[in-house]
């Protein structure tokens, strides 16, 4: 096996599909969230009544979205470091 079989190898055995640990990530943030421990928490800090709930769960989307993505960049980060030390 050449070189270059080795690191394809290695590449192959470290790539994951992005797509999918995106949506993984986020449903799996996203249940982590006690949306009534939430939103009785803003309701003291902001000092309000009520809470528009889809206003809420918009927002908590987007921090989810957000996140995976910054969590798929560790991943892939580590992934590329694995095939330093590897290759190495």
């Amino acid at each position: 096996m050449t070189e270059q079989d080795k690191i394809r190898k290695l590449q192959q055995s470290a790539s994951f599909n992005v797509s999918n640990f995106i949506w993984d990530e986020e449903d799996r943030l996203y249940a982590k969230i006690d949306f009534d421990e939430l939103t009785a928490l803003l309701l003291r800090m902001m000092n309000v009544d009520e809470i528009d709930g889809e206003e809420l769960h918009e927002c908590v989307c987007r921090l989810t979205h957000k996140q995976a993505f910054i969590e798929a960049k560790k991943k892939i980060e580590n992934n590329e470091q694995m095939l330093i030390n590897q290759a190495c």
